[in-house]
């Protein structure tokens, strides 16, 4: 079993591993957890989590996960939401089964619930025991996802065909190129004119600078100068 990412709760839920590990224990199933990566919870998931099931590795470099992804046989991600997550698609390149949260962005795009991946309920730790533990009952199922994860993600995800993706699409530029509209613009709102006067304080005085409305003018204090302008 493994977790690769960022040891953060609010996103990835890292805190409801050690509760599935909780679970697949009372139930007599025996797995082997591996976590790879740091965060701002990593002080509070090894203290939730000291059991002798689980190893923790700390930051790796990617060829290093990548090494360490390739010896064990699912991937599990308890996340909140995802945009497109790339852990996700790198443990599968490298015949990993995911279980991984059913969130409606990203992952739902990639996997096939059943073929190739199962997604849980977010935040429904017994889900992903029940998950976990069907996998670890059926070997047959879990080579054959493992088989069908990898298929995907070399026939979607490979950098050499989604350069050819690109530079056919970048072919059809003059094709799909839509001419700018250049009708008629509105003109811009010329700015209201304010009615004022601008006074300046008789020398020797405190008084600063005000703007008033020129109504008022003509009532003004006795001790201010005429106008210096008016607008």
């Amino acid at each position: 079993m493994l977790f690769a990412g960022r040891l953060e709760h609010r996103q990835k839920g890292v805190l409801d591993l050690p509760s599935i590990d909780r679970i697949l224990a009372e139930r007599g199933v025996e797995v082997q957890w591996t976590i790879v990566g740091s965060g701002p919870d990593e002080e509070t998931v090894r203290q939730a989590w000291t059991s002798s099931r689980v190893r923790f590795l700390g930051t790796k470099r990617q060829e290093e996960v990548m090494d360490i992804a390739s010896e064990h046989d699912v991937f599990v991600l308890p996340t909140r939401w995802e945009g497109v997550p790339v852990a996700l698609l790198e443990a599968m390149s490298v015949g990993l089964v995911p279980v991984v949260s059913r969130v409606e962005s990203g992952v739902v795009e990639i996997l096939t619930d059943g073929v190739t991946g199962l997604m849980p309920p977010v935040g429904d730790c017994a889900a992903f025991a029940d998950a976990i533990a069907a996998l670890h009952a059926n070997r047959q199922q879990l080579e054959s996802m493992s088989a069908a994860a990898t298929a995907y993600v070399h026939a979607h995800h490979d950098v050499r065909e989604r350069t050819d993706a690109y530079q056919a699409l970048f072919a059809q530029y003059k094709r799909l190129k839509r001419p700018r509209f250049d009708g008629p613009r509105a003109s811009p709102r010329k700015k209201p004119v304010l009615d004022c006067a601008l006074f300046k304080p008789r020398v020797g005085t405190s008084q600063r600078r005000t703007v008033v409305p020129r109504s008022t003018y003509p009532s003004w204090r006795s001790d201010c100068a005429r106008p210096a302008m008016r607008c």
